[in-house]
């Protein structure tokens, strides 16, 4: 019993049996063959970039989120600052002071998705300690108090007036809940969410490991809302209605060029975002997701992929509508593979670090 057990409790167990755990390839082959269809149609391999013009490769991973984000309304940006690959420490302190955003702040990578070394960060000396190991270009924003965070997919055909969501997803950030007797490390092997990363959070919490957090006290034990940081992605499709339409369609066309991707936003209630009185923390391009399909409490793993094929559908609408009628130029396959290659280099050597 014990031996059954102890599979049952291992990260691996519980990434290869629940499904939202299963790695992008389980995803995006089998839609592969409806990609390549819609490939030969729009008469190039890479069409997709079309769709967001004032973003580099359409939002492809080879982007600036230092440059995204200064396409922003300044209503909806977060304080940032670019500290590139190398900077002097007392530059980026000067910079962060100008710029008047004060700790606890949010660093993460100028390139990088999926939570790649998103980190949020306490006090002057961790963030020298973050951006020295790593030797990239970081950028560094305000931390974001609100407590709730959203993710938005919106898009909208060029030409037309008004755009659609389809995805809203509410993120449930990873907590444990005390009760006087179980210690900190046994709350998370309890946590089916905890254990996916259980490696990473006996790092982070050594200290508190064996400690016994007080009956009916509610610790956030990550406060990035990535789903491999063990945020549980629920589907809020069911509060998408004309006012939100409303406020993303005044968003999209204030930012020219943007026209497919998903918005990431924190804010203090649903109706504070129906108002549009949030902050974007992320914008994204053509290769972001709508993250509701991983709620696999309101969907399964088939409705998944066709959700995936539903996007990529409505994509190639943007992509291709974005080419023959506005001469919307599609990347150059070698160059385009080249960035690919580089990207791949990047993530991995950042990655073994």
């Amino acid at each position: 019993m014990g031996f059954f057990q102890n599979i049952k409790d291992s990260p691996k167990y519980v990434r290869w049996t629940q499904w939202e755990y299963w790695p992008m390839a389980a995803f995006y082959i089998p839609v592969f063959p409806y990609y390549l269809y819609l490939s030969v149609r729009a008469g190039h391999p890479f069409f997709y970039v079309a769709a967001n013009p004032s973003i580099k490769s359409g939002g492809s991973g080879f982007e600036s989120k230092y440059d995204t984000i200064k396409m922003l309304p300044q209503k909806w940006a977060p304080k940032t600052i670019l500290a590139p690959k190398g900077s002097d420490f007392k530059v980026i302190q000067n910079a962060l002071r100008q710029k008047e955003i004060d700790f606890p702040v949010i660093a993460k990578p100028d390139i990088g998705f999926r939570g790649l070394l998103v980190e949020k960060v306490n006090n002057p000396a961790q963030l020298k300690a973050h951006i020295q190991k790593y030797q990239i270009d970081f950028i560094i924003q305000e931390f974001i108090e609100s407590p709730i965070e959203f993710s938005i997919f919106y898009h909208r055909i060029p030409g037309e007036d008004q755009g659609n969501i389809t995805s809203l997803t509410v993120k449930e950030f990873l907590q444990i809940n005390g009760d006087g007797k179980t210690n900190f490390g046994d709350l998370l092997h309890k946590s089916p969410r905890a254990k996916v990363i259980l490696k990473d959070l006996q790092l982070r919490y050594k200290n508190l490991w064996h400690s016994i957090p007080v009956k009916g006290k509610k610790i956030k034990v990550m406060e990035i809302g990535n789903h491999c940081r063990g945020a549980h992605f629920i589907n809020g499709n069911h509060l998408i209605d004309k006012q939100l339409h409303k406020v993303f369609d005044e968003l999209n066309h204030k930012i020219p060029g943007w026209n497919y991707g998903r918005v990431d936003v924190r804010c203090d209630s649903i109706e504070a975002l129906k108002k549009g009185d949030f902050k974007i923390i992320e914008i994204n391009g053509v290769l972001s997701e709508p993250t509701h399909i991983y709620d696999a409490t309101k969907t399964t793993y088939w409705k998944a992929l066709r959700e995936i094929a539903k996007h990529w559908k409505i994509l190639y609408l943007v992509a291709t509508k974005n080419h023959k009628k506005y001469g919307i130029e599609y990347d150059n396959p070698v160059e385009y593979i080249r960035s690919v290659k580089k990207l791949r280099q990047y993530v991995k050597g950042l990655e073994n670090n």
